[in-house]
């Protein structure tokens, strides 16, 4: 049987000396990173089995994140990420919620570690891999935990055995964000995973000599595809420090990277920071995008700097496993990409998935009429951690489709006459506004178009008994246009009531943990400017 664990051994067995991983400028082999995994894997069963539970990895972009993941995955646990990025509360929920006794902590991430385990009543087994004993002797808050240090790491035996566990079992869970309450636990099983990287190896040429970027952050699901795509071909994964996730391009030509992934966020900034040159990326062979919206334009310019490169949208929920569609972009640049007002299409489910598009009532409708986009297969999962009202609403039956549990993605999307289908946004940035349905997308493409801004994000506001009054749009620049002449450019293309009152320039706009435009944050700029806009 397979598990991920096996996926990364398997390559340490054949290529001992090859290089897995790359971070902070320090290379590690296969054979070097196998041997922190035993012993890291030795410490967490100190004190008994952790398989079949959850291991908590409080790490961030360094080697005690990734040994971390694979130290658990050979135990038979599940790992948990957390963060150093989230406030103590969502951490503190996040621990209580999968009941984790164990934690792998980076050194990195000590402060925020600290902060989680005075709020903590629960006796812990914290694992410092790249953290001195002497380091820890002030901080108070460990005294009621078992403590293991590097010093503990260097004299663990390296000859513990794996535990394989059978395809069934977890083998991680992520905390997405709800819409309102607490974030929703979706726990992953090793088969989930592996239904994935079957299908994207055999459509995508990686290999050996790869050299992969790691952009995401743990608690982003798209991570799992940067480290376990590249170790099951026996590639090499190069960690982006936090300064240059943002503004990569110079990691990008240093490291002679072949295989990029990101969300498209991260090349609207480069393309603002004049880093899509002609030419810029000589050596990407493949480029992924994946997590929002993918622009056309984006494309365009992708396509001139990476000119060797092929460019893939790939769309999937956390609660699909990773991506369930995928549309590889024409690489001529003669060639037009399929799109729908500016956003490029996410292609074609699967062929190893399913997927329906229904309406309001869980029907399917017609080709060529929007609807929800539902899918089910052996990636999607079947609910979430201990909240059954939630699984209700979301994991479902569609009427003469039988027993087959699908997941609602939320998501619009129209089937094309060519097969693929195009992303019409969000059902919750579908809004009314006098009476009138309105998607937000559509006005953010004629906003980009009149006003010559790289980035327009629509904001609804203020919402009333689910109606908005208005229109806001954030832009990072107005080009040539001013205000009144982008309004009246949106006048021209769109009806009245979609038209928005402004148009609010931005600096930065507001990130969350997974690199993506927070609109939330925007909705507050808002709430906190009411009165003078």
């Amino acid at each position: 049987m397979r598990d991920l664990y096996k996926i990364f051994s398997d390559n340490a067995q054949l290529r001992p000396d090859a290089v897995a991983l790359v971070v902070d400028g320090i290379e590690h082999t296969y054979s070097e990173l196998q041997d922190l995994v035993r012993r890291i894997g030795a410490l967490m069963v100190t004190s008994g089995p952790v398989s079949d539970s959850f291991v908590g990895i409080f790490a961030h972009r360094s080697l005690s994140a990734f040994a971390g993941v694979l130290g658990a995955l050979s135990q038979g646990a599940a790992y948990v990420p957390l963060s150093p990025k989230f406030p103590p509360l969502r951490n503190r929920f996040i621990a209580e919620a999968s009941g984790m006794r164990t934690i792998v902590v980076g050194n990195e991430s000590l402060p925020e570690a600290i902060k989680l385990l005075d709020t903590l009543p629960t006796k812990l087994t914290l694992i410092f891999p790249q953290t001195s004993r002497d380091d820890l002797e002030s901080w108070e808050a460990l005294n009621d935990h078992q403590i293991f240090t590097m010093e503990d790491l260097d004299a663990a035996p390296t000859a513990i055995h794996a535990i394989h566990p059978h395809p069934s079992a977890r083998a991680y869970m992520l905390f997405t964000s709800g819409t309102t309450g607490n974030p929703k636990g979706v726990p992953i099983r090793h088969e989930q995973v592996l239904a994935y990287l079957d299908f994207i190896i055999d459509q995508y040429p990686f290999d050996e000599d790869d050299r992969f970027s790691q952009t995401f952050d743990l608690t982003f699901d798209l991570s799992v595809h940067d480290m376990f795509v590249c170790w099951a071909v026996g590639g090499r994964l190069y960690v982006l420090p936090e300064q240059a996730v943002m503004a990569p391009a110079r990691f990008i030509r240093e490291n002679r990277l072949t295989v990029w992934f990101s969300v498209p966020s991260v090349g609207y900034f480069m393309s603002r920071l004049r880093m899509l040159k002609p030419g810029a990326f000589p050596h990407l062979k493949m480029s992924l995008f994946c997590g929002e919206a993918l622009p056309e334009k984006l494309v365009k310019e992708w396509r001139d700097a990476a000119t060797h490169s092929s460019i893939v949208n790939l769309y999937g929920p956390t609660e699909a496993t990773i991506a369930i569609t995928h549309y590889r972009c024409p690489g001529s640049p003669s060639d037009s990409v399929q799109a729908n007002n500016g956003i490029v299409s996410i292609g074609r489910v699967f062929e190893s998935q399913s997927y329906r598009v229904v309406d309001e009532s869980l029907r399917s409708v017609n080709p060529g009429k929007q609807g929800e986009l539902c899918v089910s297969g052996s990636q999607v999962g079947n609910g979430y951690w201990k909240n059954p009202e939630k699984t209700k609403q979301q994991f479902v039956h569609l009427p003469g489709e039988g027993d087959r549990i699908w997941y609602r993605t939320g998501d619009l999307v129209r089937l094309e006459p060519d097969g693929n289908l195009a992303y019409l946004g969000r059902i919750d940035f579908q809004i009314k506004i006098q009476g009138h349905r309105v998607e937000l997308d559509e006005i953010n493409r004629v906003v980009e178009a009149g006003s010559g801004a790289h980035l327009a994000v629509s904001v609804p506001y203020p919402i009333r008994d689910g109606t908005a009054e208005g229109i806001y749009c954030f832009i990072d620049t107005l080009g040539t246009a001013s205000e009144s002449e982008a309004l009246d450019y949106c006048r021209n293309a769109l009806p009245g009531y979609m038209v928005p009152r402004r148009l609010l320039t931005l600096g930065n706009f507001p990130l969350n943990a997974n690199g993506k435009i927070d609109r939330n944050k925007l909705a507050q700029l808002l709430e906190e400017s009411r009165g003078i806009l």
